[in-house]
Parts: C-alpha cells; sequence; structure tokens
C-alpha cells in the first residue's frame, strides 16, 4: 500500500506544469504590438556608427518601437574599406541592453550580416613613394645618391572617400636636404580630406671636387689641384665643384686645405685687368674714336664696367675689352 502511494505522488507531480515549464511554452502577444526586422545577408555604411536601420528592415504595426529599432546603436562601423559581421544574437543581446522586449520583435532574414564601410585607409606605403619621388625631384638633373630617414610618418588614416587623391603639398625646393617636414594631403576635388605632415631626413652623396694640397687666395687651379670623390653633402652651404671645367683656369677667393669639398662659391673668373694696372683707353663718340693712356682704379673681368684715369688726371667708367684695353663711351 504504501509503494502504490508512492508511485500516486510522483504521477501527480509529473502531471503539474512546474514554473519552468510554463516560461518555455509560447507567449501570445498581439499582432499589432509585433515588430518585424529583416536582417540583410550585407550592408554597406558610410557612418563611424552603426544603427540597426543600416544593417536591417524594420516593419509592423507599432511606430514607436519601429522608430526605436531603426535608431538602436549597433556599435562603431569597421574603418572605412574594411568589414565586419552581425549575427542575430549579437543583435538581440543589443536590444536587450536597451530595454527593447525581444518578444515584440521577430528576427527573421539572415543569420548573420557582413557590414562593409565605403572610404580607404592611407597606409605609409601608400605615402613612401610620393615622398621618394618628392626628393628625386628636389635634386633633378644632380647626379646625387640620397637616403631618407623618417621620423615621423603617420599611422594607416581611414578617409570617408574612395575618390581621392595624395599629393605632396609642398613646392619643390632645389637641392633639399638635412632634417626638414614636408606635408601632404588626401584631395578631393582640391578639397582637402585629411592632412598628413611628415618629418624625415635627408642624406645626399656626390661625386664633388676634392682638394689634393693647401691652395692659397689668389691662386689659379689647373688639373692636378683636385680630385673627384664621393662625399656626403647634407646640409652643405653652397654648390659644390662637379665637373673639371667648372674650376680648371679659375682663381681663388680665399685659402682652402687639403681634403676640402671645393666650392663655386670659392672660385672667380681672374680679372683681365688688374686694379692699377697701365692699360690704353678708347674713346668713341659716334664716329670719332680717340685712343690715350690711362690707368685702372678697379680691377675687371672683360665686360665689366669699372672706373679708370686718364693721363690728364680725369676719372672715367669704361668697359673692360681685353687685358689691355678699356673703352670709354660717353
Amino acid at each position: 500500500m504504501r509503494k502504490l502511494k508512492k508511485i500516486s505522488m510522483v504521477l501527480l507531480l509529473l502531471a503539474v506544469p512546474g514554473p519552468a515549464a510554463a516560461q518555455e511554452g509560447p507567449l501570445s502577444v498581439p499582432e499589432s504590438e509585433m515588430v518585424y526586422v529583416y536582417l540583410k545577408p550585407e550592408a554597406r555604411t558610410a557612418a563611424s556608427q552603426l544603427t540597426l536601420g543600416d544593417v536591417a528592415e524594420v516593419s509592423g504595426f507599432n511606430e514607436e518601437l519601429i522608430g526605436r529599432l531603426k535608431e538602436l546603436p549597433l556599435g562603431p562601423a569597421p574603418l572605412p574599406g574594411d568589414s565586419l559581421a552581425l549575427a542575430r544574437s549579437d543583435i538581440r543581446r543589443i536590444m536587450i541592453a536597451h530595454r527593447i522586449d525581444p518578444v515584440n520583435v521577430a528576427l527573421v532574414g539572415e543569420n548573420r550580416v557582413e557590414i562593409n564601410r565605403s572610404g580607404r585607409v592611407i597606409s605609409k606605403d601608400d605615402l613612401t613613394p610620393l615622398i621618394e619621388d618628392y626628393v628625386r625631384r628636389c635634386w633633378s638633373e644632380k647626379n646625387v645618391r640620397t637616403e631618407i630617414m623618417y621620423s615621423r610618418l603617420p599611422e594607416d588614416l581611414a578617409v570617408d572617400s574612395e575618390n581621392f587623391v595624395i599629393k605632396v603639398l609642398d613646392p619643390v625646393k632645389s637641392m633639399l636636404s638635412g632634417s626638414v617636414a614636408i606635408s601632404l594631403a588626401a584631395l578631393q576635388d582640391d578639397r582637402i580630406l585629411a592632412r598628413l605632415p611628415v618629418s624625415l631626413k635627408i642624406r645626399v652623396w656626390q661625386e664633388v671636387a676634392v682638394l689634393q694640397r693647401d691652395l692659397h687666395q689668389g691662386e689659379i687651379l689647373t688639373l692636378d689641384d683636385f680630385s673627384f670623390e664621393e662625399r656626403e653633402i647634407t646640409g652643405r652651404s653652397g654648390t659644390p665643384v662637379t665637373k673639371a671645367e667648372q674650376a680648371v683656369d679659375k682663381r681663388l677667393e680665399r685659402s682652402v686645405k687639403a681634403g676640402q669639398v671645393l666650392g663655386l662659391e670659392n672660385l672667380e673668373n681672374p680679372p683681365l685687368i688688374e686694379r692699377g694696372a697701365e692699360v690704353t683707353l678708347i674713346v668713341q663718340y659716334k664716329s670719332i674714336t680717340v685712343g690715350c693712356l690711362g690707368k685702372a682704379f678697379q680691377k675687371g673681368r672683360l665686360g665689366d664696367r669699372i672706373m679708370v684715369r686718364n693721363q690728364y688726371g680725369k676719372n672715367l667708367i669704361g668697359e673692360v675689352r681685353d687685358e689691355h684695353t678699356v673703352v670709354i663711351t660717353p
């Protein structure tokens, strides 16, 4: 009898639904309260933040709930040119976090949506070829070897556009070297979308004339006085001699030590007439030409106008024609 009572009690418990069974049963929601969210297989956005309206079609009769769902924030969008995936479970979890009862929402369509963001990411690989080309143009027609070392190069930068070009904004600067800053920009129809400042050091080597011995001011250079070697000319002021004809038969304006790079700024064409030299003065006036002796009060090269004094003590200005002659034209 006792065993029969126990069996009857077990059967009674199995027949009565408990709390758990009651929660799992379907709940009846009026059709007027239901909202349907159709998840697309793919979605595209240009915004930096995602909403449910970007990735799904929301419909139903509950306008207030439809509005809330369309504006439901789903988090940051992928970077321009990148993508991410959202699953139904992710969206359901976000709805609950924003106090939207998922019982009133039917998630239908795809199980996950692939979200793509329009735009491009500018990387270092996009910038370095432009900088190298800019440096080459700064040294165009110069036989040099350059090395670029970057101290500041922007990390990957996302731009919310696909149709743009990247350009160096700085004008070309002849013989640019040393520590410099260069500004690049992403441009769309001449409108700047993003600025890209770059800091770098440009090192430069060139075959230049190097003196073989100590030379003093006023000496005339010959081929034996210098040779050509590759030297670093980074940050050097002045222009180094790179061809023999630039230096041979030129006169030094100042003394230079052996081993130093010879610069064009150190050289001058020797004057045809030295200060204090006796010269022949030719005075030309219309069809009349008169010659007399005179003295140069300035040194002068071919074509220079210098001051002279004639044999009668009068100071005149004339043009150097050769190493002995100055022409006076009133």
